[in-house]
């Protein structure tokens, strides 16, 4: 145990709350650990899940394979992973000392100074520390001299600080501090991007998170080219170490054997991503070449260097190295059929079908979602993931393109139709002479256009951004901005169900069927997605996801009430709903609306994400609010009542009414989301802090690539959110209008004062 007088405040804080909490400060042996059957893994909140700490999951970061490392080896162990989280990154080492955990898993680099103190395992990933800097900064150059004169802030406390006091111990035109206080990566990325701090220094596995979807910044080179990152444990969990650093090595080989047989000869020879433009993935800015000349930190030595050569974000092994490394890469798009947030987990119909392919395989689905629709065969090609899942279909320009890759089993078949605005005279493809179509480059209609072309139909085929989806386009036509456009069936459908003013002229294509698409040298992966169809296919399964991401929105519901006794009655649950609300300061009426709306007053509900009970509470937000079995009917009121007073918290700036609904917003589509809608309201010139008319059209324009895929958190499904937040402010008010009104005829009824 560390002793008082050497331990910082935070330490002493710590072991103070662990003291009066009666929790124990001693370390546990493996056999304790396997007594219990659960490793206790620290983490910092931002950690917990991938999609918390940096949105919407783009690229690959070592936080998967950290994650994933360690499920393995859990459950190789027959063990269970209990996470703990610390609210800041110094807060980790304090709870292991203090026994609050047997592990740190927190994408943690080796320094001297941590392998003098602590017992670390062998290199589970390397990376490199690089310095950044905003994309029009006039700070130029891929080497030392171009941060002459200028002055640098980076993280207090961090290896970076040491790393930069080492480089300008040898050039003397190396100017920077520590900051004063710690700043999250956002908010230390916001300000290299706005320029109120010249240059910084993060991860680059942590930095690419990031700049998948900013523009703003640009990496300049990097401090130190290998950066391993370890566990660590006290010094006296040597089985632990022992057996984890066991772990590693096969886990690693596996890595290795799979980059040696890789046929392909321009594979990385670095764990970080290329330094070159052509090398790097979309949206990443360097003026790298090449890495600057200066020495390497004294611990880079040669087992360091392979454990650098091991890993490799472009990787093409078959069916047996998915298995062997535990997760699969789908490569998709972020849109509201493919894959997107919702309440801070992953969903869509392509993802919710990969999840199910993956538990079969028993192995975990990583999401990388290319900047443009496009690049999905190239990446897939190159080895950046292992199949393409994104409402794909078979074309001859994809097949003559990429004879590499393969084209798996058909699933939901669709027709291409010719949409336009209403009072259009088209009934025939020949009224499309002179005509103009807009579509996404490298989509199916391209080809579909060709054939109308070859068949002596004169119209022109203009390109959309590649970064647009066909939703967007839908909706640039009814908005005049475009011509005509071709779109799948459904994709119409959902445009006029979301109050676009288009409709259906032609049928151009017979129904083409969705694909899966994988490498052609791995056809036991591809054997596997074409058993997997040929079982689910049309399977109740199947049939649940697709209505629940293609069929019509329900149209709002009318909210019960009668009054009983002069009493207004809603639901059979009331006495709870006054209970909760008198406790966490909300209308029992409101609580009851946000009920109706969420679970139609259904207490063993439980929906596609797990969200069960009265309120829909997902099984994570009732454990952070400590309630269990939310089918249990004030279970699941108390858990929904206390987190969305934790949600109204964030909000306590705004006005009363306000608060509520972004509240409400934050609960149906994630805080996250309804961050990136109060940013981009700001920006548009619109109210961030008023939802009505203001943060409401932002949180819209969240549903178009050209806004949302330069947020964090992504595309949101506002479509779902917007008339939430609308319906239950509704039947609030109707409700509180009911008691005024009946409270008002009770007051006339009772006798004036003075009178028999």
């Amino acid at each position: 145990m560390v002793r008082a007088k050497s331990a910082p405040f935070l330490k002493l804080l710590l072991i103070s709350c662990c003291i009066l909490s009666g929790i124990g400060l001693s370390a546990r042996s493996w056999k304790e650990i396997t007594r219990t059957k659960t490793l206790q893994v620290l983490i910092i909140d931002a950690d917990r899940s991938s999609s918390s700490g940096f949105g919407l999951h783009r690229v690959e970061m070592p936080m998967d394979r950290q994650q994933i490392l360690l499920r393995k080896f859990a459950n190789e162990h027959n063990l269970r992973i209990e996470y703990r989280s610390a609210p800041e990154f110094k807060a980790l080492f304090a709870m292991l000392d203090m026994g609050q955990g047997d592990l740190i898993a927190s994408n943690l680099a080796e320094t001297p100074e941590r392998k003098k103190r602590y017992l670390l395992t062998e290199p589970f990933f390397c990376t490199r520390e690089m310095i950044f800097t905003a994309k029009d900064s006039k700070i130029k150059g891929s080497d030392v001299s171009a941060l002459k004169g200028r002055q640098g802030k980076v993280l207090p406390g961090t290896t970076y600080a040491a790393n930069l006091r080492a480089l300008a111990a040898k050039h003397k035109d190396i100017r920077f501090r520590e900051l004063a206080t710690s700043l999250s990566h956002e908010d230390l990325i916001e300000q290299v991007a706005s320029g109120k701090i010249a240059y910084s220094v993060l991860n680059e596995c942590d930095l690419d998170a990031w700049l998948a979807y900013r523009h703003d910044v640009r990496k300049l080179f990097p401090l130190r080219r290998k950066v391993p990152l370890v566990f660590a444990a006290r010094k006296e969990d040597t089985v632990l170490v022992s057996r984890l650093n066991k772990f590693i090595t096969v886990y690693n080989s596996m890595y290795k054997n799979a980059k040696k047989a890789d046929p392909k000869k321009k594979r990385a020879a670095s764990s970080a991503p290329a330094s070159t433009k052509k090398d790097a993935p979309k949206g990443l800015r360097t003026d790298a070449n090449t890495p600057p000349e200066f020495p390497e930190s004294p611990e880079e030595n040669s087992s360091y260097e392979e454990a650098t050569q091991i890993v490799s974000s472009e990787m093409t092994g078959d069916l047996d190295e998915i298995r062997e490394r535990g997760y699969i890469r789908m490569l998709t798009s972020n849109n509201a059929f493919c894959c997107y947030l919702q309440k801070g987990s992953l969903a869509g119909f392509e993802y919710e079908l990969a999840t199910r392919f993956a538990e079969a395989l028993n192995v975990v689905v990583v999401t990388v979602i290319p900047e443009n629709f496009q690049d999905l065969l190239q990446y897939l090609a190159d080895g950046k993931g292992d199949f393409i899942a994104a409402n794909f279909t078979r074309t001859a320009d994809r097949v003559q393109n990429h004879p590499e890759l393969t084209f798996c089993a058909p699933y939901f078949p669709v027709a291409q139709v010719l949409v336009g605005r209403p009072g259009e005279k088209i009934s025939k493809p020949e009224d499309l002479n002179g005509r103009t179509v807009h579509v996404l480059p490298g989509s199916s209609y391209v080809d579909t256009l060709r054939e109308l072309q070859q068949k002596g139909i004169d119209l022109r085929i203009v390109f959309t951004p590649g970064d647009q989806q066909t939703l967007t386009i839908i909706r640039d036509v009814a908005s005049r901005k475009y011509d005509l456009t071709i779109a799948d069936e459904t994709f119409l459908q959902m445009a006029v169900e979301g109050g676009c003013k288009v409709r259906k002229y032609l049928t151009l294509s017979e129904k083409q069927s969705y694909s899966w698409v994988v490498r052609k040298d791995n056809p036991k992966l591809a054997a596997a997605v074409n058993a997997y169809f040929r079982k689910e296919n049309r399977s109740t399964f199947f049939n649940l996801c697709r209505k629940r991401y293609y069929s019509p929105q329900t149209a709002r519901a009318v909210a019960p009430y009668v009054f009983k006794d002069r009493q207004l009655v809603i639901s059979p649950y009331d006495s709870l709903f006054r209970k909760y609300g008198k406790l966490y300061d909300f209308d029992w009426y409101f609580l009851a609306a946000q009920s109706f709306q969420e679970s139609r007053f259904q207490a063993d509900r439980v929906n596609h994400l797990g969200a069960a009970g009265l309120m829909q509470v997902l099984p994570a937000a009732a454990k952070e609010v400590g309630i269990s079995d939310l089918t249990k009917p004030e279970n699941g009121i108390c858990a929904g009542t206390r987190y969305l007073a934790k949600l109204r918290k964030k909000f306590s700036q705004l006005t009363p009414e306000n608060q509520l609904c972004f509240s409400l917003a934050s609960y149906n589509a994630g805080y996250g989301h309804i961050q990136d809608a109060r940013k981009l309201a700001a920006m548009l010139k619109l109210d961030p802090n008023v939802w009505f008319g203001s943060t409401e059209r932002a949180l819209v324009m969240l549903e178009d690539p050209r806004y949302y895929s330069r947020t964090k958190f992504g595309f949101c499904r506002a479509a779902e959110t917007v008339p939430y937040v609308q319906n239950i402010m509704f039947y609030n008010y109707h409700y509180r209008q009911m008691l005024q009104i009946d409270e008002g005829q009770k007051q006339k009824e009772k006798p004036a004062p003075g009178k028999n």
